[in-house]
């Protein structure tokens, strides 16, 4: 529930978000054009001054309208709450596509809780201008006009996508032979190195489905609820095969708040055969040559 005596109702405060992450969306756009100099981290990933303006931004946000909930960020540190709620934000997801002038990246937030109420989601493409966001598990809306769903092949093509941001050893072998073999099978797949965008283009119908092999939570939370708001089908990969969830987006995280599934998305017509089809994920990192 929203804190007794909060003034801003549920969707003066989701306006007030998404405005907030679409003005952070201007000054990526401005830097997007520009020679944008970048930190890599000791992960390898990289870091720029957009996301540790972006971030704070967002923080800022955050604590003036609800200081109480939990943060999870991919540059700065854990905030931590007691109001059952937590954030989860990437200031650029996709920042080497940004880096290198690619028009594939996203600025995002969402608040996750035990249930729709208080819960929301915003995945912001910068360049394109495209702002898919989600409320309570009420649909999925993109720039503010109610997505449907095209669940239809294209040339008998379906397109399927397969993300990655872990440094397990069979995590990238296992993700380059998925993308041929997925290809092969239904037509086309690939990895936008822009993992909410992919997430919230399977939302909005423009993707068919999406594997996510251990991404780090601030990769995905956005665009798994956007996904569980457009009706799409989530399974986990769990005890050596998929299992349907339809629990809270916020529990797939675990206590930490920063556990990393292995999870498929997809549309629901195609999900029983798209798991049956991928099996174990850590099958494919072996060479059968």
């Amino acid at each position: 529930m929203w804190y007794a005596g909060d003034i801003m109702k549920p969707s003066t405060k989701l306006q007030a978000l998404i405005e907030v992450v679409e003005t952070a969306g201007q000054l990526a756009r401005e830097y997007f054009y520009q020679h944008e100099a970048f930190a890599e981290k000791e992960d390898r990933s990289v870091v720029t001054k957009i996301d540790t303006e972006t971030e704070a931004a967002l923080r800022a946000f955050i604590a003036a309208h609800f200081p109480h909930d939990t943060i999870v960020g991919e540059e700065g540190a854990d905030v931590t709450g007691d109001s059952g709620y937590v954030w989860y934000i990437d200031p650029i997801d996709g920042t080497e596509n940004f880096i290198r002038k690619i028009p594939l990246f996203s600025i995002t937030a969402t608040r996750l809780g035990p249930g729709p109420e208080g819960s929301c989601a915003v995945v912001h493409n910068p360049i394109s201008r495209q702002t898919f966001a989600s409320f309570m598990e009420a649909g999925v809306y993109e720039n503010r006009t109610l997505a449907t769903r095209a669940a239809t092949a294209i040339g008998g093509r379906r397109a399927i996508h397969v993300l990655s941001s872990s440094y397990e050893p069979w995590v990238k072998p296992a993700k380059h032979r998925l993308v041929h073999e997925l290809g092969a099978r239904y037509g086309r797949s690939a990895s936008f190195s822009a993992g909410l965008l992919e997430l919230a283009y399977v939302a909005a119908g423009r993707l068919d489905g999406v594997i996510a092999l251990h991404n780090n939570p601030w990769d995905t939370a956005a665009g798994l609820y956007l996904n569980k708001s457009a009706g799409s089908r989530i399974s986990l990969f769990v005890d050596g095969e998929w299992q349907g969830y339809h629990g809270a987006i916020s529990a797939l995280y675990g206590a930490s708040k920063r556990e990393r599934p292995i999870l498929l998305v997809s549309d629901p017509v195609m999900h029983d055969e798209l798991c049956a089809f991928v099996g174990d994920p850590r099958q494919w990192a072996v060479d059968t040559a």
